[in-house]
This record gives C-alpha cells, structure tokens and sequence, in this order.
C-alpha cells in the first residue's frame, strides 16, 4: 500500500528556496554591517566631539590665565581700589582665579575682602571646594577661615551649617573671628540642633574685656534669641545674672524679650521660668536681673 508524501514534508522544498534563502542573508548580513558601521561612526564622532571640547576648554582656560596673569601684579598694588577692581575682575575667568582670589581674603582692607568673596560666590559650584579647605586648615589665619565661611554662606553652600557647628565644638581651635561669624550664620539659619554648643560657649570662661570676644557673645546672643528654643532661657538669665559687662547683660535681654518687630520668646514662658529661679534664689542679684527683663518686656509690649 503506497503513502503520499504531503507537501509540507521537511523532505520536499520548493524550487529555488535555497537560493531565495540565500540572499535573505545576505540582504540581513548587508544591513547588520550598514548598522554596525552607523554605530562605529557615531562613536567615533562623540569622541572627536568631546576631544575638541576638551581642547577647546584647555585653550579657553590657557587663555583665560595669561589674560588673568597681567592682573596678578595689581593683587598687590598699594592702592585699594585698585586691588578691589582686580578682585572683582577676577571673577569673570572662573575657576582658574580661584586660588588667587582666595589669597585676597586674607586682604588687610575690608572691602578687597567683601570684593573677592563677592567672586567667587559668583564662579559659584567650582568654588566649593577650595573654600571649605580653607576653611578647614587650621595654619590659615582666623580672618580668612572666616571670610571663607562668610563666602560659602553667601554661596548657600549646603555644608556651611556643619562647618559653623563645628566651629563651637569643645575640641576647636577656631578663632574669634570665624566664632563670630558661625554664630550669626547658625541664628540666621535658626539651627535648634546648635543651642547647646552655643549654651556651652556662654558657660565657658572668656575675656570680656577683647572687643572681639564681647562680639562673638553679643552674636551667640542674638542667635539665640533668633532661633527661641526655650531650653535656652535660664541658661540666658544666668549669664544676665553673671556677665560683668552692662551692654553685654542688655544683649542677653534683648535675647530674652526680643528686638523690636522680633519677638521670638512667648513672653509668659520667659516671665514663668525667671519667677521659677526667683523662687528658688532672692539674692539682689537675682531680683536685680529679674527686674531689668521684666522692664524690658513691658516697653516691648506696651
């Protein structure tokens, strides 16, 4: 008995299906290289692209520092408004001024200074960097540890709240300068988690007597006072109570009561906390200290 092959068998083909299939191939094989090839000059020109924009970049900034080198001599002119224009020249070549820029903070003129932190918050993000080692080398002197934290604040660098902390922390060495500064950056930035290094600070031993150690209290002061957390007050009474100095003890009530158009303290919790030492101590100096709050406070709210 005979059995018919059907013509789906994989023993029957049509005829020139090789060859068709065949030249499918090779049409496939054409458009892979043709794709390939596409690909491999696409790269290669990204690559030429990024070469001569880094060539670019090297002879932009090559030309950019012998521009800048013909102002470097005026960096140390004996006129300050000439170092103050260089200062605020140098911010238009970017990130090759930095260094020298940097150098100008340790200006002995106030407004050299202000000119060339003015620069480099303008060359913005590159600046970072240079500032906070700056900052951080403790051979720098305290003028410029403190313009450069002036600066990176200017900038709204985000690490200029953990440098100013750092500044009050027990093991610093920071100077009066740069303690000044980090306490009106930290009040301005009404930092809670900064209270008790500043509370430290007041508890501390200090020559009141320097101007320059009275302006780092009368700072610590007002940032307390800015930033109201009331574990603060008593601590604040106290020093009232001890601070030798009169203008000091008026700013340690200021703190307390609040400058005119800022009041941060509720007035009833400072009454209630100072009438709670009172209780406890009717020494004149208590009372003393108690009365000069509490006429604060009236003209405050009258």
């Amino acid at each position: 008995m005979s059995v018919e092959k059907s013509s789906g068998d994989a023993g029957t083909r049509e005829p020139g299906w090789t060859e068709r299939n065949s030249a499918w191939s090779v049409v496939l094989a054409s458009i892979i290289v043709a794709l390939a090839g596409l690909y491999v000059g696409y790269v290669f020109n990204q690559n030429q692209l990024e070469i001569a924009r880094i060539n670019n970049q090297k002879q932009l900034e090559l030309t950019q520092f012998r521009e800048m080198s013909g102002l470097l001599p005026k960096l140390v002119s004996e006129n300050i408004n000439e170092r103050r224009y260089t200062a605020l020249a140098l911010g238009l070549y970017g990130k090759v001024a930095i260094r020298p820029l940097i150098t100008l903070l340790n200006d002995d003129d106030a407004n050299v200074r202000e000119s060339a932190s003015k620069s480099l918050s303008a060359i913005g993000g590159d600046a970072v960097e240079p500032l906070v080692n700056t900052f951080r080398d403790n051979h720098n002197s305290d003028q410029v540890r403190a313009q450069s934290l002036e600066t990176l604040d200017e900038m709204r660098a985000q690490i200029v709240l953990v440098l100013s902390r750092s500044v009050f922390e027990a093991r610093s060495t920071s100077g009066l300068r740069t303690r000044e500064t980090a306490a009106r950056i930290i009040g301005n930035m009404k930092d809670k988690a900064s209270v008790q290094l500043l509370l430290n600070y007041l508890k501390a031993p200090h020559d009141f007597t320097l101007e320059e150690e009275k302006r780092v209290a009368r700072a610590v002061l007002h940032a307390l006072g800015g930033i109201g957390d009331t574990q603060a007050i008593e601590d604040i009474f106290t020093f009232v109570m001890k601070v030798p100095d009169e203008e000091l003890r008026k700013s340690a009530e200021e703190a307390l009561v609040g400058s005119s158009g800022n009041i941060v303290y509720n007035r009833d919790i400072v009454t209630a906390k100072i009438r709670t030492i009172m209780e406890a101590d009717s020494s004149d100096t208590v009372s003393k200290a108690a009365s000069e709050v509490f006429d604060l406070q009236q003209q405050r709210y009258e």
